[in-house]
């Protein structure tokens, strides 16, 4: 649309041969609607897509609505058919494999955190909130990475300013941005390396 950001999640073959093509449409009768995708994760046949929308947003048989700009979690079909959609409080960035089976995604609000989510029906599977990272006193801009490692997660991200990871403290150098690089295990506390 031109008054309209949306999105589309494209499967090809090896030669590149579209196999089908999918609409992502954010809400036109909203006067600031739209859908905006951030992340793919394939595992196995289970394609999930995430990122932000405000008012409504279709994702084919799926779909959700919010008068606030949360963000979303799709899961699709190796056929393209949607299967299930969720609205994750706070804007989601990245989804990756849990080290249980689970899904894992990377959530900012107040504070970074990764949070559990089923790959049966996007449920949360633990409420309880455990903070990454305090944003309040660091200016952070762009988009994180979020990647799975087999005993836990690293991302990354830029910041300005200091963060604090439970004891640990990471603080960017005079006035420019950093780029940072944190791991952690999963459930132990978190090391990071600047």
């Amino acid at each position: 649309s031109e008054t309209t950001s949306n999105s589309f999640l494209l499967k090809v073959d090896g030669n590149g041969n579209t196999i089908w093509a999918k609409s992502v449409t954010g809400d036109t009768n909203t006067p600031f609607g739209y859908g905006v995708g951030d992340d793919l994760f394939v595992d196995g046949n289970d394609i999930y897509i995430s990122g932000l929308y405000s008012g409504n947003i279709s994702f084919g048989s799926c779909s959700l609505s919010s008068p606030l700009p949360p963000g979303f979690l799709v899961k699709y079909s190796s056929l393209g058919t949607c299967l299930w959609a969720v609205t994750p409080r706070g804007i989601s960035y990245g989804v990756v494999k849990h080290p249980n089976g689970n899904l894992a995604m990377l959530r900012r609000g107040t504070f970074y955190t990764i949070r559990e989510y089923s790959p049966l029906d996007g449920s949360l599977i633990d409420s309880t909130i455990t903070p990454l990272a305090d944003t309040a006193t660091a200016s952070i801009w762009g988009y994180p990475s979020l990647a799975k490692l087999p005993d836990g997660f690293v991302f990354s991200h830029h910041i300005q300013g200091t963060l604090h990871f439970g004891d640990l403290t990471i603080t960017s150098t005079g006035s420019h941005d950093n780029m940072m690089l944190i791991r952690y295990t999963a459930p132990a506390p978190p090391v990071a390396r600047k």
